[in-house]
């Protein structure tokens, strides 16, 4: 269910993710297995959810806030999933620089797709460390609620999301090495251009002083050697 005003910062990649659930007023609500059993739940003594329209097929209000806490962990599941994605697809675009530099000695790109490389694990980096989850912590909301706290846990401990956070922290890790060796190359082929133009300009300058200077010289020269072949004749 969408509803307006609601989405915040809207993934660029559609991630899913899907538990079942069914509502049992005799039942304690709780995770089993992959099954969402909503039902009776101690009170929240702190937080304060709006109230929901009643309906009489609406899921019961008292459920709320562990419906909240079960889709906030699924809602965190989806977008470090959007996360692995776009984090393996630039991966993958770098995965040839390596054996490149083995066998060449050269990244195989060219400078304006290096830089463009660097700009996006920079932004990726960015999206990471100042985006709105952290994913290896538990939100402040459950600090002060652990009946809440206990049902985020439990979805995210089924759905793995601390392994696979530690496992995209790794890969960050390789990518800031990555990172690393992209500024190496520019700084290098910078510096190597800049060799470039530093002898492209002396030698400007040297043809320019011939030009300018090469009649006189080659007087002087010729001049030289006449003065020396009539000191010869004489």
């Amino acid at each position: 269910m969408r509803v307006k005003g609601v989405e915040v910062d809207k993934l660029k990649t559609l991630e899913l993710e899907e538990l079942e659930f069914v509502t049992d007023p005799e039942e304690t609500t709780r995770l089993q297995g992959d099954l969402i059993i909503l039902g009776q739940m101690p009170a929240i003594s702190e937080v304060e959810f709006p109230s929901q329209p009643s309906s009489s097929t609406a899921i019961p209000s008292e459920t709320l806030p562990a419906r909240y806490a079960f889709s906030h962990a699924l809602a965190r599941s989806s977008a470090l999933a959007a996360l692995e994605t776009s984090l393996d697809s630039y991966l993958h675009s770098v995965s040839r620089l390596p054996s490149t530099l083995g066998t060449t000695g050269k990244p195989g790109l060219g400078r304006k797709e290096l830089r463009m490389k660097l700009g996006q694990l920079m932004r990726f980096r960015q999206g990471v460390n100042l985006g709105r989850e952290t994913f290896g912590d538990t939100p402040d909301l459950y600090w002060t609620e652990p009946v809440l706290e206990g049902y985020f846990d439990s979805v995210s401990e089924a759905l793995e999301i601390k392994a696979r956070a530690d496992s995209v922290n790794a890969k960050i890790t390789y990518a800031a090495e990555l990172q690393g060796l992209l500024r190496e190359l520019l700084a290098e082929s910078s510096g190597h251009r800049m060799e470039l133009i530093i002898i492209a300009l002396i030698a400007v300058e040297v043809v320019i002083a011939i030009i300018r200077d090469g009649p006189e010289l080659w007087h002087m020269v010729t001049g030289a050697e006449v003065d020396k072949k009539e000191e010869r004749n004489h």
